[in-house]
């Protein structure tokens, strides 16, 4: 788990140019959490499950298991800040393309104007 939220994590660094491909990434990279998520909630289960039998070696793997979990929702955190900005960038652009479609009718009629 650790291993993939490292991934994630250098996934999230990543840039593009392209904001299909951005979205298509931050879908996946969203599944790969939820996929991350599942597997400590089973493993955080099974910690429980062995701590009754060895209290002490449960304690430990509990410990390591908290830290995988704030490391999570650390990971979490970046990828809704990038999500955030990718949904910035997606109106920006929107609201580029409105003006540019705008300035180019000016232009249209500007030029039906001169001659």
């Amino acid at each position: 788990v650790a291993k993939e939220l490292d991934l994630i994590q250098l996934k999230l660094k990543e840039k593009t140019n392209n904001i299909t491909q951005a979205k298509r990434d931050q879908r996946n990279l969203d599944e790969e959490l939820d996929s991350c998520n599942i597997k400590l909630l089973e493993l955080e289960a099974a910690v429980q499950s062995f701590a009754e039998q060895n209290p002490q070696l449960g304690k430990q793997l509990t410990g390591k298991i908290n830290k995988l979990t704030e490391f999570h929702q650390q990971i979490i955190r970046e990828a809704e800040y990038r999500a955030s900005k990718l949904n910035q960038a997606v109106s920006h652009l929107d609201e580029y393309n409105e003006m540019l479609e705008s300035i180019i009718k000016w232009i249209e009629k500007a030029k039906t104007l001169l001659h």
